[in-house]
């Protein structure tokens, strides 16, 4: 469950610095390593392969040293409460954010955080897409969604009440720095389709 958790964290380090109003020229070289090195990697990783375990230990360097430039973006904002509260490791937390996140911007991106635009931040979406293997956008959010059921990691659990609470906690400031614009009944949506509620 860890090696499955951590190598999550480090690929959705790479993907959140990837689309970040913040991303430069040197933090997407990092970031596309990451990604590259996790889909590489991802299977002997997980069976504890000695070549791909330093294959994955370089995708989370990479990752880091990207989202050192970038900072993190609303899957991190959004996931503390969720490692706090439902029983789940960091990883597994931002995942489950991250994964929501991308599926609720290619259906809401008419508003953006990013100063170069609104066809910047689309074409993001799409390079991110196909760096994890698909065609597009929407392709990369179906291929980081089918990482949770490849990997076994179960839904957390949480209510329309504590959703309430944990949309008050998201640190705005990390919402800023999302691609796309995210307000507190965007917040309060995608979690309830992390949790289920209303589904």
């Amino acid at each position: 469950y860890q090696r499955r958790a951590t190598c999550l964290d480090a690929l959705s380090h790479a993907i959140e610095s990837y689309w970040s109003v913040k991303s430069n020229d040197e933090s997407r070289e990092y970031a596309e390593k990451a990604i590259r090195l996790f889909v590489e990697n991802k299977k002997g990783y997980i069976s504890n392969e000695p070549q791909a375990n330093r294959g994955m230990l370089l995708a989370s360097y990479y990752g880091g040293k990207a989202i050192n430039i970038t900072s993190t973006t609303s899957a991190h904002a959004m996931c503390y409460n969720i490692t706090m509260n439902c029983s789940t490791a960091h990883g597994h937390s931002v995942a489950v954010c991250l994964a929501q996140i991308w599926k609720y911007m290619n259906a809401h991106n008419e508003r953006v955080n990013d100063k170069r635009g609104r066809d910047h931040v689309l074409k993001t979406l799409d390079a991110l897409g196909v760096l994890l293997g698909g065609k597009d956008s929407r392709d990369g959010a179906a291929i980081f969604s089918s990482l949770m059921d490849e990997f076994g990691l179960f839904a957390p659990k949480a209510d329309a009440k504590q959703v309430k609470e944990f949309v008050k906690s998201v640190n705005p400031e990390k919402l800023l720095t999302n691609p796309t614009v995210l307000e507190e009944n965007d917040v309060e949506e995608i979690y309830n389709r992390v949790f289920g509620i209303n589904a």
